[in-house]
């Protein structure tokens, strides 16, 4: 509407220069003529009045209405992009609600053909995200529902009441053997929905007494269900002691089914020889239910006693008689023995009792004597033997002592006398020694003890002295040694010291006088040196110190100073030398001072300390230092050598460096700019479209070395390598704008548009001309293939790699010894090629007709592949020769191998030419036409002995018997 208005109005205009508006004035409307301004209006883009906007167009679905008001949501119109519709009412139950969305199923608002609509996607609550509402069968678990499968079905897995099966539900389901729908255990199916059964451990009502749930039959419950009973066979335990089954009560199980025993009243047939059932043990059955008699244990008429046993060693004999001393009988606890006679000089007195040393009886054999008392210094001992010298009991009147043993040593002698000093018999740990005389001068004392060195006595060529003192300081030592100096003991007032050996370095001379300083002799451990003089300055100090570097004392010679202190960085050092740069001391004014003339460790010839930039490298810290800042030398800042990757661009060396050694960032792993990232790999034969400026292209390379045109375009970059060397064509069809050709080799700087030795070629026809270019490639290489935009150009275009059918060789072979003709086409592309419809044809100068083959089954001949046909009817060791005919010049001669139909005279479908003065020497022509693009490609090779023109040529080949393989050699 806004269009028309500005187009009537600029319709009205009239009378204007150029460039002038001027509106028709209304009736009555008075306009002078410098007035040239307009009335404002809805719609001139200009808000005024009581517009709310004004966009000057005519849009009414966009912010801004017709009607110069803002556009909302209710306003009747839809405003594009924003709303789905717009009703211009507030009714939820239309197609339209209130928001401008269409309305939907779960948009919360109940529509028209919906059950109900709770806005969500829940299925599980009363309203299905498809509006209608939950149910049970719908499919959909519910509220209120255990299960929900939507089928009729009720003995599967859920019931028509959407409810999970089970048991109890009333409906047998599989693993089910019943189910009655009730809770009663005791009818014929459980509430397990198994089968009632004996066993299960529960009573069926009419049908079991009882039922335990186990196979035990000694309970209660017989694995039966009947109830147990006395007489039924089975022990029932805690209950019956047996339960034989039968009704006999004499064998071991009473009919009351208990354990037969004496005492019960029932004489047990093979066991009991009677039972009276009661507990008197004197009537004519006793308690264990025998026949009275001797050894019953029961006294009775006639018997002392009766144990009941056939023990003679108790009170009462086998005999019933009561046992007595001397019956023979050993009674234990009361006799000792029981030899049955009067003796007591054998091993048994005649009271019973063991005979034993002491009685009083000499026990024939085995005493030889006994007195009967316990005095063991009589002439009988208390063990029954005779007394005598070392027995170990001294005998009254008759020994001094007794030890018992053959000893000497000790204080009783083997005559049984007592020792003494002077008996000859050293006692030990009483006497060192008895030699049995009286001589003081040897080696026992008359006192038994061994002479030794203090005893006061010299030993005749044994001691030198003997003083009988401990005193070591007077002129006889303890050893018994005279006193003299070096013996280890201060003579008193005759030594000073004395320390027992020859050594002048310790505190003792050997003349025994006190070491000191200035003795001349060096005191171990005390003096570092002793010169014996009084002299400071040389090497030995008058305090017996050496002399050394920070001893206060300069030592002559040796010296420059000594200021006898610790500080190594005042003006003399702590080796006593002078300070300077190089001492290995860091003095004022240094920062270092490592003692040495080398420039590559921490700290330099100056003293300073060594850093990055000062010139020197810095062994194991820096690769190089060339005491500049610059970072695009061979040497960073950081004094690391420079290196592709290390993000600065070495001047002169790199082309770029992004950080990094990734191929394909535009900046090469070489740190050369990339031209080209290739975004994806071609195959022969299989074209692929794009744009030079889609996902994958680039904009790094503005100029090719390949090319001699600027492309400032994006660049699509594709590699191809082939399995095959030969020849190949990249065409690049289907252009929408300029974009050239650019093919370039990898030699190890990836698609590098400087690289000269890279670069394959370039096609650049100008326009959206197709882009050829016709190569040959080598098996195993890369090859990038570009596609740029001339002068900024972008569009759409289509690229392949394939190879001709101009790229053939053809052979025509004659049979040699038992070879067979054959004519052979070789593809030399790189690329598969589809030969059907090849046709070759020959004419010889004297042929009265042409002869051809026209290839099939040749729909895909790998590069490098040849195919082959064999002559029928070849005559093995016929050679083909040239007819005379053939060896002439001029047309109409030839062999030439057409793509369709051979026309020679017009050549627009020859592939190839050849004369056939071509196969003869110094007649290299070949005929060609003028017209032909491109140019001829040689058919070769062909020699002399071997021609085209035969006359069965035609019907000679077998034209379905190709057969592909290599190249013949």
């Amino acid at each position: 509407m806004r269009k028309f208005l500005l187009l009537l109005f600029f319709g009205l205009s009239v009378g204007c220069a150029e460039g002038e508006l001027v509106e028709e004035p209304d009736a009555g409307t008075d306009m002078s003529e410098d007035d040239t301004s307009v009335d404002p209006f809805c719609g001139d883009g200009i808000v005024n009045g009581d517009d709310e906007c004004d966009d000057g167009n005519d849009d009414d679905t966009d912010g801004c209405l017709n009607s110069c008001k803002l556009a909302y949501c209710g306003d009747g119109v839809v405003r594009a992009g924003v709303e789905a519709c717009d009703d211009g009412n507030s009714d939820e139950t239309d197609a339209c609600n209130r928001n401008c969305e269409a309305t939907t199923c779960g948009d919360g608002i109940v529509q028209e053909g919906e059950e109900c609509d709770d806005g969500n996607e829940d299925n599980s609550d009363l309203c299905l995200n498809n509006c209608m509402e939950a149910r049970c069968g719908d499919g959909e678990v519910g509220p209120g529902e255990g299960c929900d499968d939507g089928n009729q079905v009720d003995d599967d897995a859920c019931s028509n009441k959407c409810q999970p099966s089970g048991c109890g539900d009333g409906i047998v389901q599989e693993g089910e053997e019943c189910d009655d729908g009730n809770d009663i255990n005791s009818d014929a199916c459980l509430n397990t929905c198994a089968l009632a059964r004996c066993g299960d451990g529960v009573v069926e009502l009419g049908e079991e007494e009882c039922d335990d749930g186990n196979s035990d039959d000694t309970d209660g419950c017989l694995s039966t269900c009947e109830l147990a009973t006395c007489g039924d066979g089975i022990v029932q335990e805690g209950v019956e002691d047996c339960d034989d089954g039968n009704s006999i009560n004499t064998d071991q199980c009473t009919n009351a089914c208990e354990f037969a025993q004496c005492g019960d009243g029932i004489v047990q047939a093979g066991v009991e020889a009677c039972d009276d059932g009661n507990n008197v043990d004197d009537d004519e059955c006793t308690n264990d239910c025998a026949l009275p008699g001797c050894g019953d244990g029961i006294v009775q008429d006639g018997e002392e006693c009766d144990d009941g046993n056939t023990s003679n060693a108790d009170g009462c004999l086998n005999t019933c008689v009561l046992a007595t001393c001397g019956d023979g009988f050993v009674q234990p606890g009361i006799e000792e023995c029981d030899d049955g006679n009067t003796s007591n000089v054998d091993g048994c007195l005649n009271n019973c009792t063991v005979a034993s040393c002491g009685d009083g009886f000499v026990q024939a054999g085995v005493e030889a004597c006994d007195d009967g008392n316990s005095t063991d210094t009589d002439g009988c001992r208390n063990d029954c033997s005779l007394a005598r010298c070392g027995d170990g009991i001294v005998q009254a009147g008759v020994e001094e002592c007794d030890d018992g043993n053959s000893d000497n040593s000790d204080a009783c002698l083997n005559t049984c006398q007592l020792a003494d000093c002077g008996d000859g018999f050293v006692q030990a740990g009483v006497e060192e020694c008895d030699d049995a005389n009286t001589n003081n001068n040897d080696a026992c004392l008359n006192s038994c003890e061994v002479a030794s060195c203090g005893d006061g006595i010299v030993q005749s060529g044994v001691e030198e002295c003997d003083d009988a003192n401990l005193d070591n300081t007077d002129g006889c030592l303890n050893t018994c040694v005279s006193a003299r100096c070096g013996d280890g003991f201060v003579y008193s007032g005759i030594e000073a010291c004395d320390d027992g050996n020859d050594l002048n370095t310790d505190e003792c001379l050997n003349s025994c006088e006190v070491a000191e300083c200035g003795d001349g002799f060096v005191q171990a451990g005390v003096e570092e040196c002793d010169d014996a003089n009084s002299v400071n300055t040389d090497s030995c100090l008058n305090s017996c110190e050496s002399a050394a570097c920070g001893d206060g004392v300069v030592w002559g010679g040796v010296e420059a100073c000594d200021d006898g202190n610790m500080v190594n960085d005042d003006g003399c050092s702590n080796s006593c030398t002078s300070a300077s740069c190089g001492d290995g001391i860091v003095q004022a004014g240094e920062e270092c001072d490592d003692a040495n003339l080398s420039n590559t460790d921490g700290c330099l010839n100056t003293c300073q300390n060594a850093s990055c930039g000062d010139g020197f490298v810095q062994a194991g810290v820096e690769e190089c230092d060339d005491s500049n800042t610059s970072n695009t030398d061979e040497c960073l800042n950081s004094c690391e050598f420079a290196t592709c990757g290390d993000g600065f661009l070495e001047s002169g060396v790199e082309d770029c460096d992004d950080g990094n050694t990734t191929n394909g960032d535009g900046c090469s792993s070489v740190c050369g700019i990339e031209g080209c990232v290739p975004n994806a790999d071609l195959s022969c034969g299989a074209p692929i479209t794009s744009r030079n400026d889609a996902a994958g292209s680039t904009n790094i390379v503005n100029k090719w070395t390949c090319s001699t045109w600027t492309n400032s375009g994006p660049e699509m970059a594709y590699t191809w390598t082939p399995t095959v060397s030969g020849l190949v064509e990249v065409r690049v069809s289907g252009l929408s704008a300029d974009l050239d050709l650019i093919v370039m080799q990898e030699v190890g700087d990836g698609c590098s548009q400087d690289s000269q030795a890279s670069c394959i070629g370039f096609s650049a026809r100008g326009g959206t001309i197709e882009e050829v270019l016709e190569f040959d490639a080598q098996a195993g290489e890369t090859y990038y293939i570009i596609v740029d935009g001339f002068a900024g150009a972008v569009g759409n275009f289509t690229v392949e790699v394939r190879s001709t059918k101009q790229h053939v060789v053809l052979n025509e072979r004659g049979g040699y010894a038992a070879d067979a003709d054959y004519l052979e086409i070789l593809n030399t592309g790189a690329c598969p090629v589809n030969y059907n419809g090849l046709v070759v044809e020959h004419y010889g100068t004297c042929d009265t007709a042409r002869q051809t083959v026209t290839f099939t089954g040749m729909s895909n001949l790998p590069g490098g592949q040849t195919a082959r046909v064999v002559e029928s009817g070849a005559v093995a060791g016929r050679d083909i020769t040239f007819n005379s005919c053939d060896l002439m010049y001029g047309d109409p001669s030839y062999t030439a191998i057409c793509d369709g139909v051979c026309n020679r005279s017009t050549c627009g479908n020859l592939l190839d030419l050849l004369s056939a003065s071509d196969v003869t020497t110094g007649h290299p022509d070949i005929l060609t036409c003028a017209s032909f693009t491109p140019a001829p490609v040689n058919v070769n090779p062909m020699t002399n002995g071997q021609s085209l023109n035969r006359v069965d040529f035609a019907p000679g080949y077998l034209q379905s018997n190709w057969a592909i393989g290599p190249a013949s050699p």
